[in-house]
């Protein structure tokens, strides 16, 4: 480090150390703030999490063109994938459907995937509403019908990013 990039140049009676002697201070206090001399963890910014309503769809690999590639390259998997509109969930969020929780896994997904009924929110249009669509990837047809008449079609939806 620099000594003179941090005191300036304008005190020459100081000598080179008292000068060393001032820099360290100053990073001791420094670093007293911050709580790291004191065990402390560093603070970290909360992570942002949001709760609203959304349509929830299902769908299938072979109701897509593309089987179970997502759209983010990676394989969908039953239980983690969930399709949605990027500019309001972005990719690699966690969303939870509290109650899809036992129908589909433990009812927390990964935002893996998109599809263009997802952005345009059509399913949600079709019951005259505007919310948000979270398209649920599940493995098989048979489960997928089992799934829609027991799951309700809006639920609330908990993004954490």
């Amino acid at each position: 480090m620099n000594l003179d990039s941090i005191l300036p140049m304008e005190a020459p009676v100081l000598t080179v150390q008292v000068r060393r002697a001032l820099v360290l201070w100053i990073w001791a206090s420094i670093v007293l703030l911050c709580g790291v001399a004191r065990g402390e963890e560093p603070r970290r910014e909360a992570a942002k999490s949001r709760i609203f309503q959304a349509r929830v769809t299902y769908y299938e690999p072979r109701s897509c063109p593309y089987g179970n590639v997502t759209s983010t390259g990676r394989y969908a998997t039953e239980g983690v994938t969930v399709a949605v509109d990027p500019r309001v969930i972005p990719y690699g969020s966690r969303v939870r459907i509290a109650a899809l929780d036992g129908l589909v896994g433990d009812g927390w997904f990964l935002a893996q995937d998109t599809g263009s009924a997802v952005k345009s929110r059509k399913a949600s249009r079709r019951w005259g509403s505007r919310a948000p669509v979270v398209d649920v990837y599940v493995a098989s047809a048979s489960k997928l019908r089992r799934i829609e008449r027991a799951a309700p079609m809006f639920c609330m939806v908990e993004v954490h990013q």
